[in-house]
């Protein structure tokens, strides 16, 4: 059953990222028993205030750290351009990533460079089978993601 469900899941979230469905059109794929519409999730409490440069890498480090589940000191974070931060990581066992992140109305974005192989370039920005926000705290930055099927995962990194 568990197998089952996994399958259907996992179905379901590629499914998701290949599908070229506009935004408006989104919402539908999120709306089920016991999910929460995208509209609800979408409307932002309070209008997000700029942020400053520094702030913008500190945010763009600590959704990718708790994103991926590494400690936020293991993840570099550089601003590149306006509105963009070039992040980049190495695991344990050598192999490393980087990512592009920008922030739109209060949501982290991320998009691999590389993703498809060395000299493939930037892939597709993150958003459509989940999104993350962040809160700024005084003793750190707190993060939500909200999953297609309506669960969430969030909390606190400390920076």
């Amino acid at each position: 059953m568990i197998l089952r469900t996994t399958l259907a899941a996992s179905a379901l979230f590629v499914l998701a990222g290949c599908n070229q469905q506009s935004s408006e059109e989104l919402p539908e794929l999120y709306e089920g028993e016991g999910s929460v519409p995208m509209e609800e999730a979408e409307a932002p409490a309070e209008p997000v205030p700029a942020l400053s440069d520094a702030d913008m890498v500190r945010v763009c480090k600590a959704a990718q750290a708790f994103s991926v589940g590494r400690d936020v000191n293991t993840v570099n974070g550089e601003k590149t351009g306006e509105n963009m931060v070039r992040l980049s990581y190495t695991r344990d066992d050598g192999k490393s990533f980087r990512y592009d992140c920008r922030i739109d109305d209060g949501e982290v974005r991320t998009r691999m460079i590389d993703e498809a192989g060395p000299g493939s370039g930037p892939g597709q920005w993150s958003g459509r089978g989940s999104k993350t926000t962040f809160e700024m705290r005084e003793n750190g930055i707190y993060v939500k993601e909200l999953y297609f099927d309506g669960s969430s995962d969030e909390g606190l990194v400390e920076i």
